[in-house]
């Protein structure tokens, strides 16, 4: 057991050798940073899963809730949308189930990855994981839009579609991300076509965005290791330069 102050004093040694040494060490090892990280991203994965089924549920009724805009809508629009809006919650419940998974999965992944020290962590594995994270979320909610879509030229009513509302998070800056936030898929059977347009249109938009975020991946991988062979070059560069600067 190792001393900590210069004279024999029990407690204050048990204390040093049972939490302190053993938290330093876990600082070296990297435990303590990985951890924290790991529980910032859990506490997002539960939020997305909590969040999303809230919003699912509780959008559907009060004064700004789905069920109290359908008092504008006449016709067949305004019966089937009391067939759009329970679907829409449910589906939006998967939908968020599978967000939920597709955190978890990823997390878990990256807690595995290799702990070299803290910088290399960070650029080498969280950042690239947290491109993918947010490019394999925002595909989900922009196909599942599209999914709602094509359900509400089909019903010629609207769907319900609170997910949409978190769009815009993960798109941040990107016009498309505000053009797609209203909360619901509205369908018309005298614009069937238009609207089953609209739908495919989100779905392939859907696989190119996912692309574009891995894509995004290898070229910021591609941009940190000509950084890194740039910071390597660099004392090579700087030699002969001394050697000529001191020659002249």
């Amino acid at each position: 057991m190792e001393k900590n102050l210069p004279f024999d004093l029990p407690i204050a040694d048990k204390a040093y050798n049972d939490r302190i040494l053993p938290f330093l060490s876990r600082l070296d090892d990297g435990d303590v940073f990985k951890n924290f990280i790991n529980t910032i991203l859990k506490l997002s994965m539960y939020g997305f899963l909590v969040y999303g089924i809230y919003l699912s549920i509780m959008g559907l009724f009060g004064d700004s809730g789905f069920f109290s805009s359908i008092e504008y809508y006449d016709g067949w629009q305004g019966i089937g949308a009391y067939i759009g809006g329970p679907i829409g919650a449910i589906l939006s419940i998967v939908v968020s189930w599978i967000g939920y998974s597709i955190l978890k999965k990823r997390i878990e992944q990256l807690h595995k990855e290799q702990y070299d020290s803290l910088l290399k962590y960070l650029y080498k594995s969280l950042v690239p994981k947290m491109i993918i994270i947010v490019g394999e979320l925002t595909f989900l909610l922009v196909l599942s839009l599209g999914v709602f879509q094509l359900i509400a030229a089909v019903l010629g009513s609207i769907v319900f579609a609170p997910l949409a509302e978190l769009v815009p998070m993960l798109m941040s800056g990107n016009p498309m991300g505000e053009m797609i936030s209203t909360p619901s898929c509205i369908g018309n059977y005298d614009y069937l076509m238009e609207s089953i347009s609209s739908g495919i249109i989100a779905i392939i938009s859907s696989f190119i965005l996912l692309m574009v975020y891995y894509i995004a991946v290898e070229a910021y991988r591609y941009a940190t290791m000509l950084v890194i062979n740039l910071l390597n070059f660099l004392p090579k560069l700087a030699i002969p330069l001394a050697i000529r600067k001191r020659n002249e």
